[in-house]
């Protein structure tokens, strides 16, 4: 058997300090922490082994039908008329979306009472 010598440079050796050492509090954790109880980690046979009743399934359990596995292609795949609202119930039309610029827009004569108007009223 052949020794083969690997030399890392310091700079790859050493770690500082502060990177090796984690304090006290982060490596440790209480007894109460670490060691779980008998009760908690052995679990009863009779917990951990199924009966092969239990555990195995009849084939015929199993393994569905392909009947039943298999959507036919009616079931799987909704026809185009049922997956693609057609275009003119998901566009509403340009009439239906924009008002008009004389529905949106109160005309000038209509928002602003003209100064003759304003004038008139408070006299």
């Amino acid at each position: 058997m052949s020794l083969v010598k690997v030399q890392l440079s310091p700079f790859e050796v050493q770690l500082s300090a502060s990177e090796v050492q984690l304090s006290a509090f982060e490596v440790q954790l209480s007894a109460s922490e670490v060691q779980l109880s008998a009760s908690e980690v052995q679990l009863s046979a009779s917990e951990v082994q199924l009966s092969a009743s239990e555990v195995q399934l009849s084939a015929s359990e199993v393994q569905l039908s392909a009947s039943e596995v298999q959507l036919s292609a009616s079931e799987v795949q909704l026809s185009v008329s049922e997956v693609q609202v057609s275009a003119s119930e998901v566009q509403l039309s340009a009439s239906e979306v924009q008002l008009s610029a004389s529905e949106v827009q109160l005309s000038a004569s209509e928002v602003q009472l003209s100064a003759s108007d304003a004038i008139s009223r408070n006299y």
